[in-house]
This record gives structure tokens, C-alpha cells and sequence, in this order.
């Protein structure tokens, strides 16, 4: 990857840990990135093979992995923002499934429900959530839902005027999602519906002021939030 300037913004793990050679695949952005790229992690050396292009598309910031591993999602770029879906073929190499499109400017995280029957999406620039319902084989379908933040914290003049939602995640049990809201100083949460599949606001958790609340982790207990 010394050849390309990048910037690393997220890894996927599309096979067991355990394994003794486990893909990897990196959404990349900036001069010289043509997509997402994947290489093999030799676990038991912990090593990691050259980078290979698997994917052209635009800006492929993050990238989500379906739970039954053999789907990979990212948002992206072509002529316009969206939502592309990919099948993992058994030598690691994508195929596209389909996109779609966000419809509300670039995402800037995407996450896929534990059910594997939905993924949100957030627009930092729109100040939104977005619902992509997914198919059984995996394709992303149009988007059912599109959910504006309002407001603003204020503290940090020029960024935190207005909503800037930066991440997506859901708690353990998957009955909750948490979106951190840069501009707001909160972590807004909503009450998942699966069977819908549909989201609604449930409540705010509020964050440091002026601090821009941006990534979000459960601990691996579920008892404690650690936020970036």
C-alpha cells in the first residue's frame, strides 16, 4: 500500500479469528484510492499480505459486514452518495450485488443490524439517520426511512451549529440503536422495530460539551459505553 496514498479508515474481519488466514478489507479515501482493497492476515504469524484491489468505487469511507459473513456493504460514491452491497466470494474477491442511493449527501458510517435484515446509515454533512432494508440474498433495498437531527450544542463555534451524526451501532440485545451526534454533544437513541424493519427516537444520552462526540463501543459486558 506504500504506492497509493490513502487513508485507512476502517478494517473488516470477514473470517472466524481462529482461522489461520482471515480476510481483511480496507475502505479507503484520498489521492490515489480506486476502492476498497483487501489482503490475507496470516493469524498465526500475524502478518498481512500486499493490498489488491477488489472493488472500484468512490470514497468507500466504512464498510459493514453482514453476520452471516458472506454479504459486505460500504458507503460510497459513484455519480452520487449510496449504499453499495457485495457478495464475498469464496476467494475473497467481491462481487457487487447492487447500490442504492442515500439520498441525503455522503454517508460517514454505516452499520448492519445484528438481524442482518436492515443497515443504517449516517450523513454528517445531512444531519440524518438512514434504513436500507436487505434482501435474503443480500442486496440493499431503497431506503424506507430518513430521520433529520435538529439543533445544535453551540459550544464549538462553526461546528457544532447544526447535527452531524458520525456513527451507528446497536446494544448487545439489538433492540436499540446509538447514532453520537457531533454537533449536538449527544448520543441520540432510537427503539429498533425489527419486523418493521424501522427505527424510533427513544432518547438522548448527553455527552462532554464541546467535546463532538463522534465513535461509540459497548464494553464487552454491555454495562459500560466508551465514546470517542
Amino acid at each position: 500500500m506504500k504506492y497509493l496514498q490513502v487513508l485507512l479508515l476502517n478494517l473488516i474481519l470477514a473470517t472466524a479469528a481462529q482461522a489461520q488466514n482471515t480476510d481483511v478489507y480496507f475502505g479507503t479515501g484520498g489521492q490515489g484510492a480506486k476502492g476498497i482493497y483487501a489482503a490475507v492476515f496470516d493469524t498465526e504469524a500475524g502478518k498481512l499480505g500486499e493490498a489488491r484491489l477488489v472493488a472500484e468505487i468512490g470514497s468507500p469511507g466504512f464498510l459493514a459486514l453482514h453476520p452471516d459473513g458472506r454479504s459486505l456493504y460500504a458507503v460510497g460514491k459513484n455519480d452520487e452518495p449510496v449504499v453499495a452491497a457485495y457478495r464475498i466470494e469464496e476467494d475473497g474477491e467481491l462481487g457487487l450485488r447492487n447500490t442504492t442511493p442515500i439520498g441525503d449527501g455522503g454517508g460517514a458510517h454505516i452499520s448492519v443490524h445484528p438481524s442482518g435484515k436492515f443497515l443504517l446509515t449516517a450523513q454528517y454533512g445531512g444531519g440524518s439517520v438512514a434504513l436500507f432494508p436487505i434482501a435474503v440474498d443480500g442486496a440493499v433495498g431503497q431506503r424506507t426511512q430518513l430521520i433529520e437531527h435538529h439543533g445544535g450544542s453551540g459550544v464549538v463555534a462553526g461546528r457544532q451549529d447544526k447535527p452531524h451524526p458520525h456513527w451507528t451501532g446497536y446494544s448487545a440485545d439489538g433492540r436499540f440503536a446509538f447514532v453520537p451526534d457531533l454537533g449536538l454533544d449527544q448520543i441520540v437513541v432510537y427503539r429498533i422495530d425489527e419486523a418493521g424493519p424501522s427505527i424510533e427516537r427513544h432518547g438522548v444520552i448527553p455527552s462532554i460539551p464541546g467535546g463532538g462526540p463522534r465513535h461509540m463501543r459497548f464494553s464487552t459486558d454491555g454495562r459500560h459505553i466508551f465514546l470517542l
